[in-house]
């Protein structure tokens, strides 16, 4: 004898959200909701506090159809407009940014067709709750569809129809791959690397992030970056601010106009007091995604360490050799700096440099080193600076400085101090010619 399907109805604040009449109310009034938006929420509410990604909701709510992620924003809007939701500060549909949506609000559970039992659950474990509701092997039925004109959602036809959108995301994307309609990076593919997104509230991360993963993927000799300057060149062309901010909609024009493969979009959000990374590539051409990846960190401490595994991950993915990158790997804390405002304010430096040259960017490289008196990085430019400048005695100090403390920088930035001491201070040119050619020799395409 087959058990009866439960049908359950959500609550939440004043809202219900009802399986059985495939409806949300508040206050008892039925509310107007299209019905593909609607199924988004039955998603969200059904895993409260759980981050569910952009493909695996496009794929359960429209798996019969392609359809753009600008659809799924439009039933995010359309929700939030139902619930009065507010998306700078949400009360129920939180937004990840470049990665998808979670139900923030405290969610309680019961049956309607049960008069006998008013038992409300609430769910503070979510992973619990879905793990004691799945439907076990052997039994059941085996229709995977859900009617859009069905009367009756069952809470199982929505667990399964999760099931069957992370599946067909993954038969979708290795059917494209054998046919080679999708092709991965590679490590041939010229890259532009965007603003990251940050929903914190924590300026610190500002510019700090993007800087530190710029630092990361350039130990790697066979990655291609596109520069800092041929991207505020691009920027000119287009008539704009040389040291304008690169969103991700801005990086992928960019990347267009070079002729580049691929943006990365990054981004660091909270949850709770915690962090989450996110690293995410998309076609500069189509703006389809070709990777994604995300790491959450338990303090604010261990962000830059959580960047260079992201970034080790990365290289591995689009295909460098795991002997180059355990050779050529130097966690940021242990190499660059350890401090996030000094690495900030040597980001903004070196877009003041490229925007309104060296005088302009001393003070910051100055202040990133009072931050940080281990940063050899912005001692070399320091004494760059200077040197652009004319001044040669300051220009000699920093040099010597960053010297002193080449054992704190990644491999490319030591052959940068190693030519600069030559040039500005030791004055041995005939080394300084070895130095680059071994630079040459280790990173090409620099």
């Amino acid at each position: 004898m087959e058990s009866a399907e439960v049908i359950v109805l959500y609550l939440f604040d004043d809202y219900e959200l009802s399986e059985q009449d495939f409806s949300l109310s508040r206050r008892g009034e039925r509310m107007s909701v299209e019905p593909k938006a609607l199924r988004v929420l039955f998603l969200l509410v059904a895993a409260p506090g759980t981050l569910l990604e952009k493909k695996t909701i496009l794929g359960t709510v429209w798996k019969d159809t392609f359809v753009e992620e600008s659809t799924l924003t439009r039933a995010i809007a359309i929700l939030r407009k139902q619930l009065g939701d507010d998306p700078k500060a949400p009360k129920y549909i939180e937004t990840v940014p470049t990665l998808g949506y979670r139900f923030i609000a405290q969610v309680r559970t019961a049956d309607p067709s049960s008069p006998a039992s008013n038992e409300v659950r609430e769910h503070d474990e979510p992973e619990a709750i879905a793990a004691e509701e799945l439907p076990k092997a052997g039994g059941g039925e085996s229709t995977l569809a859900m009617s859009h004109s069905a009367r009756y959602a069952p809470r199982r036809i929505w667990i399964y129809g999760l099931a069957v959108g992370l599946c067909m995301t993954a038969i979708v994307f290795f059917t494209r791959q054998a046919r080679n309609e999708m092709p991965r990076l590679s490590t041939k593919s010229t890259l532009v690397l965007a603003d990251f997104i940050n929903t914190t509230g924590e300026a610190v991360f500002d510019d700090a992030l993007r800087q530190g993963m710029i630092v990361q993927l350039e130990q790697s000799p066979v990655i291609r970056l596109a520069s800092e300057a041929q991207i505020r060149k691009t920027l000119g062309l287009m008539g704009m601010k040389l040291d304008s901010p690169l969103p991700p909609e801005l990086g992928r024009e960019i990347c267009q106009r070079i002729g580049g493969d691929a943006v990365l979009e990054g981004s660091v959000a909270r949850l709770g007091n915690e962090y989450i990374l996110g690293l995410r590539a998309r076609r500069c051409s189509t703006g389809e995604e070709l990777d994604a990846e995300q790491i959450q960190v338990k303090r604010k401490e261990d962000v830059l360490q959580a960047l260079g595994e992201m970034a080790a991950k990365f290289r591995a993915r689009i295909g460098e050799s795991r002997a180059s990158i355990d050779q050529l790997d130097i966690p940021l804390p242990e190499a660059t700096t350890s401090s996030l405002d000094a690495l900030k304010d040597f980001s903004q430096a070196t877009r003041l440099f490229n925007s309104r040259g060296s005088r302009a960017a001393i003070p910051l490289l100055m202040h990133a080193a009072e931050l940080d008196p281990q940063f050899a990085v912005a001692y070399v430019w320091l004494g760059r600076m200077y040197a652009d400048l004319g001044e040669e005695v300051p220009a000699t100090q920093a040099t010597q400085k960053a010297y002193e403390l080449r054992n704190r920088a990644s491999d490319r930035e030591r052959f940068l101090i190693d030519v600069s001491y030559d040039l500005l201070v030791s004055g041995n040119l005939a080394r300084g010619k070895e130095t680059c050619e071994a630079w040459e020799q280790m990173y090409p395409r620099d």
